[in-house]
Order: structure tokens, then sequence, then C-alpha cells
């Protein structure tokens, strides 16, 4: 614990001519990091902000760029594979950004540039790319919400219609609201250039000499250091927008969906035909894919949140100790802080490895993608034909490729008219 000395004079006695006046002194404790936190948290922030997240930061954009021809590709045609899309280019926009003000902080600016670069463009940038990114994660829970749970108004909605619309109908608002509630980022801060004289007095002929250099500072302006700015917008309408909004959305519509799946497979039972199976094996790909990255995302960002938490309700006591001298924040804050960055980072890089891992038919196309432009990585044997020879003769055509088939409409069940015999629609490849 830290401690600043307060001098308090003592009551009646406030003539400041008695020499003679005597004084009381009282401890204040700070509830900030003390100098030896503080130098331990430079050197944990240098590895995790600076090496680290320029480590994952670039794994996280190549991965991005890798997934984005494979989801848009032929076998993998559908309109939640194209909000990936979007999702990868919100994240790698997110990574850039953070990479380079790793950068800066940590390691050094490339040049004035890079200072003005990032004050009057990356700083907004990265706010509105993290949360365009976080309403995408919704938005792809709202797709499949409404694809299992409303089957029939999902297909009339997409029939006959171009998918590209139906996304561009999610990005166009999410792109908008995005831009809008972070437009007061970009009176948060400013550059400053201070003049740095240098003297210099040459061995030799012992004359000094002065230069001058421009020193290139960030410094938030009145607007960030406006304690109502800071209460209501920093903390309490980000606290809402960027956390509680979208954690009970995402709780809803996933459980929604586990449901949903649950009944239709417990309805359909072992008696379901191949084309049924074929659509209920699909909604159960697309779901893990949805699961894993809605999972990854509130563990990643479940930091942020409770650091938003602890600044609204412990403002004032920062404000009373900066008032008495203490101007650091608790280590364990600025740690928080710290690990909650690089977990937002781990966030938008993974992703690409979640399709590895959850998706066959993404690692048949990621590799088909591969070979076909390195050949000599084409290793793969002759695959098995259709009908289950293997060597025979017929079709050679892939297992996964079967399960997506031309046909683009096919009849689902629903729990009331299975026993009727009757069929309702459902977009089959979705």
């Amino acid at each position: 614990m830290d401690y600043r000395i307060i001098i308090h004079p003592p009551k009646g006695m406030m003539n400041l001519t008695d020499t003679t006046m005597e004084t009381s002194t009282v401890a204040y404790p700070c509830h900030g990091a003390t100098q030896e936190e503080i130098d331990l948290y430079d050197d944990l922030v240098y590895w995790s902000d600076g090496i680290g997240q320029i480590i994952i930061g670039c794994t996280g954009i190549i991965g991005n760029c890798m997934a984005v021809p494979i989801l848009i590709s032929r076998k993998l045609n559908s309109i939640f594979n194209r909000i990936l899309v979007f999702l990868a280019i919100f994240d790698n926009i997110f990574i850039f950004c953070a990479v380079l003000e790793g950068i800066r902080k940590n390691i050094g600016p490339l040049g004035d540039w890079h200072v003005y670069a990032f004050a009057y463009f990356g700083y907004q940038l990265q706010s509105i790319s993290i949360l365009s990114s976080i309403f995408m994660t919704v938005v792809l829970a709202l797709e499949r919400y409404l694809a299992i749970t409303k089957p029939i108004e999902y297909h009339n909605a997409i029939q006959g219609t171009n998918p590209w619309k139906r996304v561009w109908m999610y990005i166009i608002p999410v792109v908008v609201f995005s831009t809008v509630f972070n437009l007061p980022k970009f009176a948060e801060i400013k550059v400053v250039e201070n003049i740095i004289i240098t003297k210099r007095v040459d061995p030799e002929t012992f004359e000094t000499e002065f230069y001058n250099d421009t020193q290139v500072t960030v410094l938030p302006t009145d607007l960030r250091m406006n304690d109502a700015y800071i209460f209501w917008y920093n903390n309490l309408a980000k606290l809402i927008i960027t956390g509680l909004i979208p954690f009970l959305s995402l709780c809803i519509f996933n459980t929604r969906i586990y449901d949903a799946l649950r009944r239709r497979r417990k309805v359909m039972g072992p008696n379901a035909t191949a084309a049924h199976q074929q659509q209920l094996n699909e909604d159960n790909r697309q779901a893990l894919v949805l699961f894993s990255i809605v999972i990854i995302f509130l563990i990643s960002n479940v930091p942020r949140i409770a650091l938003n938490l602890h600044e609204v309700f412990t403002i004032e006591q920062y404000k009373k100790d900066v008032s008495h001298g203490c101007t650091h924040l608790p280590f364990w804050v600025l740690l928080s802080g710290t690990v909650s960055q690089l977990l937002m980072v781990v966030n938008s890089s993974i992703n690409f490895f979640i399709y590895c891992v959850m998706s066959a038919l993404f690692r048949e196309v990621f590799w088909d993608y591969v070979t076909a432009r390195c050949p000599k990585f084409n290793c793969k044997k002759t695959p098995r034909s259709v009908d289950g020879g293997g060597s025979g003769p017929g079709p050679a055509v892939s297992r996964a490729s079967v399960e997506l088939q031309e046909t683009k409409v096919i009849t689902i069940p629903s729990e009331n008219n299975w026993r009727n015999g009757t069929k309702t629609p459902i977009d089959g490849v979705v």
C-alpha cells in the first residue's frame, strides 16, 4: 500500500506568521499501484501488449485472410458463412489497429505519421471495428435462431432473393450504428508537438551548439477528462451497448437454438429420411461453429466487462485518490486491462482455427484450395465412389460433396405434422 503524507494545521492555529505553529500529519492510504508494481507492470506489458499481441495478431490476420475465400466458395455458399466473411473483415481491422498501437506504445512509433494516424484515425477505427465485430457475433446467432426456430418464415424470406441482399441488411445497420456510437472518439484525444532543445559541446573546439527537435505526443482532450462524459458515455453507455446487450442476446439466442435442435432430433427420431438427416447434420455443424465462437467471445470479453463495471462503481474513489496525489490505478486493474486487451486480440484471431476444428467440410474445401494453388501439396488419395466401391466404376465424389448436393430446398416434418404425413419446406443449404 502506498501512502501520501498530508499536512494539516491544528484548529485555531491558522496564523501562518506564527512560527511556533504545530502541525499534525495524516497518512492517506493510496489505493493505486506502488512504484515496484509499476516497474513490474512495465515489464509485463512489453511482452503481452507488445510482443505477444503482435505475434498473435499477425497470425490472426493471416488466418482470417485464408478463411475468406473458403467461406465464399461454392460448397460453403450460405448466408451464415457470408456473415462470417464480414466478421473476419471486422476482426482483421481491429487486429491491424491493435498491432500498430502495440508497436507505438511498447516499441516506439514508426514515425510522426504513426502518432497522427493513431490519434485521428486508428483510435476511432479500432473502436468502430470491435463494436462491429461484437454485433456481427450477435447477428450470427440471430440468423441461426431464425433459420432453426422459424423454418417456414425463414424459407419464405430468402426464397428467390439474392443472399447478399439479406447479408447487407445486417451489415449496413451494424456499421452505421457502430460509427455513430463511436463519433465522440474523434474528440477524445489530440496530438501535441513539443520542441525539445538539445545542448551539445564540441570536444575539440568547446563550442556549444543547440539543436531543436520536435517530439509528437498524444494527450487526452478536455472532453475525455470531463467527469460527466467519463461516467455516462465511457463507462455506463459502453457497459450497456458493448456488454450487457450482446451478452444477454447471445445467451437467449443460443439457448433457444439448442432447445430447437434437441426437439427436432427427438421428433424426427430414427425414421428421418436421408435428406432430413442431411439438413439436421448441417444445422448441427453450423450450431457447433456458432457455439464455439460465442463461448470464446464470452470468455474473452468477461475481463473487459468486469473492468467496466469496476470503474463505474469506483470512479469516485479514484477521483479522491487523484486529489491526494495518487495517480496510479490498482495493480490488479492494470494487469487485468492488459489481459483483457490480449484476450480480445485472441478472440479476433482464433476463428479460422475454430472452423478447421469444427467443420470437416471447411477443412476439405481449404485443402482443395491449397492444393489447387500449390500442386506440390496435392497428396490426396483418390476418393471412394458414391456407391461405396473402393476403386470400382462410378463418379468419384467425396463424402462431404455428397452431403452438399445441388438441392436448395428440402422438406423437414415439423413436430405437429410429422404423424399426419405432411411436410414443411425449409431451406436446405443454409
